[in-house]
């Protein structure tokens, strides 16, 4: 959340807003949703370009992919699965090219990512609690305060990181690394923003390290290597990321569900 308030723990006030006025961290998220579907956002590192308007290769749609999972709180796995990304020739054709002859394909891939959206939006919406303190605990109205000058993902600081963390982690596999130690450095830092254990039958560091044909592919530069980085990512990478935003998630709601048990009434 942004320096202009911190959540409050305590019971709103009886005259907060109903259904029809929307919390401000569902407003935020919105916002961050519009960015990956209609508007992009070329503050982030790496730029987020916007669905509707295409991209220019298969990287940028992964890069989309992951940025897009975060806002939609992993429910994209389900709405569109990473590994059509490098599975679906004519997908991707019509994601990266003019699009003039699969132009239902993008808008396909448009109202299901709309989907995942929505699915988030319900989400948070049932279990946001936007009442901002002051200094003196008093309740801030949620009128008072702008969307666009919250920093975080849905006021959710917890997301933010996940979100530049597993940007981190693609970039160094873009980059390709030096040795056989520098990809160690990274297998190491996997877990703390992606899950495996539904995809892999042991660690990632033990996969990749007895692997030697990956560990060439994630070394060389060649157009086959960097091929076999694209697939790494899209059926191993982005999956895993969306198996962590989805735990996020998950405690989230369960760290919600206590408070709502604890706080007093009345």
């Amino acid at each position: 959340m942004s320096s202009q308030g911190q959540q409050s723990p305590a019971e709103p006030p009886t005259d907060r807003p109903d259904a029809a006025h929307p919390r401000v961290a569902v407003d935020v998220l919105q916002r961050d949703q519009r960015a990956v579907l209609f508007h992009g956002d070329q503050e982030r590192t790496p730029p987020v370009y916007a669905l509707s308007d295409g991209f220019g290769h298969r990287r940028e749609v992964i890069n989309w992919w992951q940025a897009a999972c975060v806002r939609t709180f992993g429910h994209l796995q389900q709405e569109f699965p990473a590994n059509q990304i490098v599975r679906d020739e004519r997908l991707l054709a019509a994601l990266t090219g003019d699009q003039s002859d699969d132009a239902h394909l993008r808008q396909r891939v448009l109202e299901r990512s709309i989907d995942a959206c929505d699915r988030a939006y319900r989400d948070l919406e049932g279990r946001a609690q936007e009442w901002l303190a002051d200094s003196e605990n008093s309740a801030e109205d949620y009128q008072s305060i702008d969307p666009a000058d919250q920093d975080h993902v849905a006021m959710r600081p917890a997301f933010s990181r996940l979100d530049t963390e597993q940007a981190r982690v693609l970039a160094s596999l873009w980059d390709g690394f030096a040795d056989r130690e520098a990809i160690t450095r990274w297998t190491h830092a996997l877990p703390a923003v992606a899950e495996f254990d539904d995809l892999l039958d042991r660690s990632i560091t033990t996969a990749i390290a007895t692997d030697r044909h990956a560990l060439d592919m994630l070394q060389q530069e060649t157009h086959t290597a960097h091929n076999w980085r694209d697939r790494f990512a899209a059926t191993i990478l982005l999956p895993a990321f969306a198996a962590r935003t989805d735990r996020l998630r998950a405690g989230e709601r369960a760290t919600a569900s206590r408070s709502e048990r604890t706080v007093p009434r009345g």
